[in-house]
């Protein structure tokens, strides 16, 4: 069930079994509308202290809230100085992080494979010719 979000709503908290809660987007979704209505330092107050509230298995201290492994989620908040995660969901987005800059080369590698495949002729086409001028001048005209 989706929410209908403003900057005065209460959070849903997940809980036990089957339900309705607010998901990871809808708590970023909030905040948005909270540094809208009342600027990032009551934002950010306002979602630290419902964040923190959550209590229970699925607690934010706890490794089954899966918010904290949302990368968008946590990159979102890290903007804003708060940081929603521990010390294994930390080192996981950290490890999404690397698994990103390791995507980002291998794409640079592909392309630098891409302009090889015609500026490495090109340029071997060039030297040989510079080569045949300069063996020219100084054996030719001799």
């Amino acid at each position: 069930m989706a929410f209908v979000i403003t900057a005065d709503s209460v959070p849903v908290p997940d809980g036990w079994g089957w339900g309705d809660y607010w998901s990871c987007a809808e708590y970023v979704q909030w905040h948005k509308l909270n540094v809208q209505a009342y600027g990032s330092d009551v934002a950010n107050q306002k979602f630290v202290s419902a964040w923190s509230s959550i209590s229970g298995i699925l607690s934010t201290d706890h490794n089954y809230n899966w918010c904290k492994y949302d990368k968008s989620f946590t990159d979102y908040f890290a903007a804003y100085g708060i940081d929603v995660g521990n010390i294994l969901s930390n080192a996981v987005t950290a490890a999404g992080n690397l698994v990103n800059a390791a995507g980002n080369v291998t794409q640079g590698v592909s392309n630098t494979t891409q302009l090889l495949k015609w500026a490495l002729p090109v340029a071997l086409l060039i030297a040989l010719i510079i080569a045949s001028m300069w063996a020219y001048n100084k054996f030719a005209k001799g």
